[in-house]
């Protein structure tokens, strides 16, 4: 019989989170014998091409909210935005 899981705390920030994990033990939170298995990422060669970006600071909180908002990664959000903006863009001009 395996013993009780604790519950893992809400966190409000990955440096909240990452001090608590820094400090507990996983085994307390995390039962091994219900993990599962994932299969390895299939091509990485295919992900696409890296690109920095330095935003002003009041435009990258805005973003990172709205990427909360939505359930996203800023990553994902930005990419989303990128998409529809260059959408607009060839529809534009298209007409």
């Amino acid at each position: 019989m395996s013993k009780q899981s604790k519950n893992i705390p809400a966190f409000r920030t990955e440096d909240e989170e990452r001090e608590f994990w820094a400090s507990h033990d996983s085994t307390d939170y995390i039962d091994p014998t219900k993990l599962i298995e994932v299969p390895p990422l299939a091509n990485l060669e295919n992900i696409g091409d890296p690109i920095m970006l330095i935003l002003p600071t009041d435009l990258s909180i805005e973003l990172k909210a709205l990427a909360k908002k939505n359930h996203l990664s800023t990553e994902r959000m930005i990419e989303q935005i990128i998409v529809l903006d260059l959408q607009n863009r060839r529809f534009q001009a298209g007409s």
